[in-house]
């Protein structure tokens, strides 16, 4: 993903379009690796693609699988049974691609800060 962000500021118009594409199609999985590439100052090409992506995600629902993730999170995180809180851990550790990774990263730390 990292080089499809990189792909954006390339010489030839062909491989922007070509990483714009393929970063819209990765859906939400995307955004964490869109996000740190604007907090790294990326070019003003860069940072127009990135916000443009952003903005479609956005503006579209959230697929049906996303959001039954994203409630099954939500629940554990609600739950006080130890079991719950092993499984966000478990969550927690997946790859960082995943948005139920950082769904699980982000109840977790709202835990830990109640």
């Amino acid at each position: 993903m990292a080089q499809l962000v990189a792909d954006l500021d390339a010489d030839e118009f062909a491989v922007r379009q070509a990483a714009f594409e393929k970063l819209k199609k990765l859906w939400s999985t995307a955004e964490p690796t869109l996000r740190a590439a604007l907090a790294g100052k990326p070019t003003l090409e860069v940072r127009k693609r990135i916000d443009e992506l952003l903005d479609q995600l956005h503006q579209h629902p959230i697929p049906a699988e996303e959001l039954r993730q994203l409630r099954a999170v939500q629940a554990l995180e609600w739950m006080k049974a130890p079991a719950a809180m092993d499984l966000l851990k478990r969550l927690a550790d997946g790859s960082p691609r995943l948005r139920t990774t950082s769904d699980a990263r982000s109840a977790l730390d709202r835990r830990n800060h109640r």
